[in-house]
């Protein structure tokens, strides 16, 4: 949810995460903008169309570090400082394509067990709200644990994920 204040507050943390880890620890982002969020789906929109354009990452700092901005100005500000091909922007924000990425991830949340945001899942474990880094650290070190543990059993690391879920119930 780009308007929650919390939302913000763990994407430095994330960040740090996968620069200490880059080849372990993949950040994967999930819409779920709140109804009580007034600009929090337009933001969502937004983003989305700029990932359209390989500039979800770019365009979702953007958007965090004026999180009191997310106007229809402010986020069509951020798309063409980004240099995004704006008439593009704007059609695809409006998509029913972006509309139904976004619907899509709302349902992944609920259907995992995220009630609220910000929710990050390690290797399939929730992890609610917006931590200290060091509790991060430490949920990212025992999944790393884990995932040896289970590449020593014989599972192929394509298929690591998938084992991993089904261990916290999640398939």
């Amino acid at each position: 949810d780009f308007e929650c204040p919390f939302c913000s507050r763990l994407a430095p943390t994330l960040e740090k995460l996968h620069h200490r880890y880059p080849k372990s620890v993949r950040v994967v982002f999930k819409n779920n903008p709140l109804g009580f969020h007034q600009r929090a789906m337009p933001a969502a929109k937004a983003a989305m169309a700029a990932h359209l354009q390989g500039k979800f990452w770019p365009y979702h700092d953007q958007v965090f570090a004026h999180q009191d901005e997310l106007g229809d100005e402010a986020l069509e500000r951020y798309a063409r400082d980004l240099g995004l091909d704006l008439e593009r922007w704007r059609s695809d924000k409006e998509s029913e394509r972006v509309m139904q990425k976004i619907l899509h991830d709302q349902q992944s949340a609920v259907g995992l067990g995220a009630r609220g945001t910000p929710a990050t899942f390690v290797n399939g474990k929730l992890v609610a709200g917006a931590r200290p880094f060091d509790d991060f650290l430490k949920e990212v070190d025992a999944a790393m644990l884990d995932a040896d543990e289970e590449i020593a059993r014989g599972t192929p690391r394509t298929y690591l994920h998938t084992a991993l879920a089904k261990r916290q119930g999640l398939e």
